[in-house]
């Protein structure tokens, strides 16, 4: 009895040394994905996400259009959409999920290594190590690195009921595991392995759970293909290129996890390197050596005991863990991202403390802990800082990665949107210049140095010229908003730029008072607005744009249609209000725009134009009364 008292006294160290460490993150807010994933994505707001999860791939929960990414994970979509429903929108409660399950995958961890014959404090240590690991931040302190947690815990809880013979669980929460992110296919291999040459009994579970995940990804992608044969990164590297590259994310990864400082990130896929460069073959035979060296150890050792040859098994999942980031077709525009490593890491954790321990001089070891434990804690704590918030995150990101274009976007995106929310000429100039500096760096990166995805420059081109529309230059604005809908083709933003642009010049001729001409640019801002509409039915702000332009040609009857549907599509945008309550003046339903702001102020009581609505409400009243 003591003794089990005593195991449970010691999984207190790294539950709260999890904890602890990462408990600043809790002032985190939805910084980059998190935004359209969450706090912008409204079928991640609705309870109907926890079914349509399991139905539909992933990124399609965001974005219909968004088909060539190949990733299902419905347990993802639940965590998210429950999470987003208890937690009222707030930020908070995914990050304190986050903690909490960082915490239970290192205790997790540790109850393992207990299982597999390690001594109660080598297992202690093997998950305070997990628990401090430097290069868990990402991880951790991202909201949408949640599916990388939950798919750890599970095959840890998966790989514990493996140990314990319980082979069905094991299946069950291995499924569990697949569902919440791909990167479990690595836990499913090594058991899989383990159960081929020493649990031929775990077969038929372990198979029967891939066979349940492939069906239902066939469902979700309406193809026998499951969605694995979708491209999501066309680098263009062939032949050895391709082989390096892959192979030198093995050796990139084992050295983050030795040294995990400085923190990556947007770091840009080189395309100036080829598999003759060192900074390509140089990783690559780091990685394949140690990897090598991992297999011969496990191999000459096979027929030990599984406490003898854990430290081997520990290093040979290190590397299965790594193999989904191999297939740098599936990773996107930046190879090297920091999140990849958390599962992969509870072999170096297990492999490098029973190492450590076996050490014959105590002394030494007990050295070679501490300074682990206090170089991961270190920078853990200061890796997480840029996490807070968006300005934190961008900023360190442009200056540790300058060639990383979506560093400078995300930057320039968030300085117009602060400048849209100022009303200090001063203030709105000073975020416009910034980006308008952002954009224009991220144009000058050469697609022939880096890996620039036409996504990406598309964003920079449409960044520049809302930078140069919101600081009044409409010309050069629309210059650069006409090259890139005549360059993409398909390009809603630009075409609603092209009509903003179009409608600003409207503007100017009727103040100039040359109606025809002003008549003319409308005519265009229309064609402009509808070709956005065309190629994005729900663009809130081309139906505005349209609707608006209508108005001004005193075309109230057909901007009315428009104006509706915007309003509708979000009812608390006051500016959309306005309009529809323009239109109706302007057709004599004043009785009718009276209601609208009636029912806008009981809905919306504390927004932030509460005395604009009452103010326009009262003249609304005093206009009927008038009449």
């Amino acid at each position: 009895m003591d003794a089990h008292r005593s195991h449970r006294l010691l999984l207190l160290w790294p539950a709260l040394a999890a904890i602890v460490l990462f408990l600043p993150t809790l002032r985190g807010d939805f910084v980059y994905d998190d935004r359209a994933l969450l706090s912008l994505n409204p079928q991640m707001q609705e309870w109907e996400v926890l079914g349509k999860g399991f139905t539909t791939p992933f990124w399609q929960l965001v974005d219909p259009d968004r088909n060539s990414s190949g990733f299902y994970r419905p347990m993802a979509a639940v965590s998210f959409g429950t999470l987003w429903q208890l937690g009222g929108g707030q930020p908070w409660p995914f990050q304190l999920f986050g903690i909490l399950l960082h915490a239970g995958c290192a205790v997790l961890l540790t109850r393992l290594m207990w299982q597999l014959g390690a001594s109660p404090h080598a297992g202690m240590l093997g998950g305070l190590l997990f628990a401090l690991l430097g290069a868990h931040v990402e991880a951790v302190a991202w909201i949408s690195a949640i599916p990388d947690l939950f798919a750890t815990l599970a095959s840890l809880f998966a790989m514990l009921a493996f140990a314990r013979s319980r082979f069905w669980s094991c299946g069950a929460l291995l499924l569990l595991a697949l569902l919440a992110k791909e990167s479990a296919i690595s836990a499913a291999l090594f058991l899989g392995m383990i159960a081929l040459f020493r649990q031929r009994k775990a077969l038929l579970p372990l198979l029967s759970a891939g066979g349940i995940w492939y069906l239902l990804r066939v469902n979700a992608f309406d193809s026998a293909a499951a969605g694995f044969d979708r491209e999501t990164t066309q680098h263009g590297l062939v032949g050895l290129d391709q082989l390096v590259l892959s192979l030198s994310l093995l050796g990139q990864y084992l050295a983050h996890l030795v040294w995990p400082w400085p923190h990556p990130i947007f770091e840009s896929l080189r395309l100036d390197l080829d598999w003759q460069h060192p900074a390509r073959w140089g990783w690559a035979l780091l990685g394949v050596g140690v990897f090598g060296w991992s297999l011969v150890g496990l191999w000459r050792q096979r027929n030990a005991s599984i406490a003898k040859i854990l430290p081997w098994l520990g290093a040979v999942f290190l590397f299965f863990g790594l193999l989904p980031v191999m297939n740098t077709k599936a990773l996107g525009q930046y190879p090297f991202e920091e999140r990849f490593l958390y599962l992969p890491s509870i072999g170096f954790a297990v492999a490098l403390t029973l190492w450590l321990h076996r050490l014959p001089w105590k002394s030494l070891a007990a050295f070679a802990f501490l300074g682990l434990f206090a170089g991961n804690a270190f920078s853990a704590y200061q890796g997480q800082k840029p996490w807070q918030n968006e300005d934190s995150l961008f900023t360190w990101a442009r200056k540790s990665s300058p060639l990383g274009v979506t560093g400078h976007i995300e930057y320039g995106r968030l300085q117009l949107e602060l400048a849209s929310q100022t009303n200090d000429p001063l203030t709105r100039s000073m975020h416009t210049e910034r980006a308008l500096q952002a954009y224009e760096q991220s144009l000058e990166i050469s697609p022939d140095e880096v890996l620039v995805t036409s996504v990406e420059r598309e964003k920079g081109n449409l960044g520049l010229a809302d930078a140069l529309y919101l600081e009044g230059d409409f010309e050069n604005a629309l210059t650069v908003y006409q090259r890139t809908v005549n360059h993409y083709k398909f390009s809603p933003l630009g075409y609603l730029g092209v009509g903003n642009c179009k409608a600003q010049e409207g503007l100017k001729m009727f103040a100039l008072e040359q109606p025809t001409l002003a008549d003319a640019a409308f005519l265009e801002a229309l064609e402009a607005f509808d070709n956005a509409l065309a190629q994005k039915p729900g663009l809130q702000n081309a139906r505005t744009g349209k609707a608006n332009a209508l108005a001004q040609m005193g075309r109230y009857l057909e901007a009315y249609g428009p104006a509706l549907a915007a309003y509708e599509q979000m009812p608390q945008d006051l500016n959309a209000l306005m309009l529809l309550l323009s239109i109706n003046v302007a057709t004599n339903r004043v009785e009718e725009a009276i209601g609208m702001l009636q029912a806008f102020q009981q809905r919306y009581p504390d927004h932030p134009r509460s005395q604009d609505v009452a103010t326009t409400l009262q003249g609304l009243q005093a206009m009927q009364e008038g009449s």
